[in-house]
């Protein structure tokens, strides 16, 4: 798979900027770290195409060789680690001790946050003019500060009801479309100082970002799928938000057990079971699948149009099977 390539290129920088960053040996451990329980927090627990992204759209933007943009990869890879990082600590069950697990992950985060930035800078040389480097630095920093918001929806909404279907989707657009769309536009500003082509990447990744998502939040309460923290804590992804708040397929079963989650009530693994059959039964997995398939139709057909343009444009490698 053409993915595969782009990503070795990838994993490859991102072991050159951990190695050479001066951080603690601690920290570098924790990132880096691979055995067979433990792949470190690098290319894992995320859809780790999207670290490839840039570097197809720097390609797809008539950039020349995808690898010259793989310090990019990297930049969004740590990027994405981040928000796993921050993910994770907001799942927990409660506050951890000061000074524990939660200083630690903060530290974490900051770093990885840091060497962003830093690959991302670091590009600057004879193929790829500054203030092209510049450009993506910008978007860097205005798409991970969408996505962060997003993600504030997405856990202040936690066993509560949201206000409408709609808001569930543009949360997660917010959340993790912002992320492709980064991916995406950093890559093409690499490229070209064209902004109609620079967004048109863009659209593309926040689509793609997109179905990853929707997909993800189908796998969390598919019946007999995954452990996931999605029902545990009641977060309204659209699957449940459909089935609580739609007028034709409102299910009493979900709504009595995210009313439970919301009133501090623990949830019992039975229960938790007839909410994964009624999901599927009332419509709201289907509706959940039809999005996702709406945006990827959308993202193919961004990828079609480029490629009218740019012949060697193969962004469609993100549908491969």
């Amino acid at each position: 798979m053409i993915v595969t390539g782009l990503l070795d290129a990838v994993r490859a920088e991102l072991s050159r900027q951990v190695l050479s960053s001066g951080l603690p040996r601690k920290l570098q451990a924790e990132i880096l770290q691979e055995s067979p329980e433990r792949s470190g927090v690098l290319l894992s627990g995320h859809p780790a195409t999207l670290a490839a992204l840039p570097l197809a759209a720097f390609e797809s933007a008539g950039g020349g060789l995808a690898s010259l943009a793989a310090s990019a990869g990297a930049a969004m890879e740590f990027l994405l680690a981040a928000g796993d990082v921050l993910d994770d600590m907001q799942d927990a069950a409660g506050p951890p001790d000061e000074g524990g697990p939660a200083a630690f992950h903060a530290e974490l985060i900051s770093a990885l946050l840091v060497l962003s930035q830093g690959a991302l800078l670091g590009i600057a040389g004879d193929s790829i003019p500054g203030r092209r480097v510049l450009k993506g630095l910008s978007i860097l920093n205005q798409l991970e500060v969408r996505a962060l918001a997003g993600q504030h929806v997405d856990v202040s909404a936690d066993g509560a009801a949201v206000s409408s279907i709609s808001d569930s989707l543009a949360t997660t657009v917010a959340k993790s479309g912002s992320l492709g769309r980064c991916a995406g536009m950093i890559g093409a500003a690499l490229a070209t100082d064209d902004v109609d082509v620079i967004d048109k990447h863009g659209k593309f990744g926040e689509h793609l970002g997109t179905v990853y998502q929707l997909m993800n939040d189908i796998d969390a309460v598919w019946p007999g799928g995954s452990e996931s923290t999605d029902l545990s804590l009641g977060r309204s992804t659209p699957p449940i938000s459909f089935a609580r708040l739609s007028d034709l397929n409102a299910d009493a079963a979900v709504a009595a057990f995210m009313d439970a989650v919301s009133g501090g009530k623990p949830s019992s693994k039975d229960m938790e079971v007839r909410v994964r059959k009624a999901l599927l039964e009332s419509g709201g997995i289907h509706f959940a699948w039809v999005q996702a398939s709406i945006h990827r139709a959308r993202a193919m057909a961004i990828a079609e149009d480029i490629r009218k343009t740019n012949s060697a444009s193969r962004l469609d490698i993100f549908f491969d099977k």
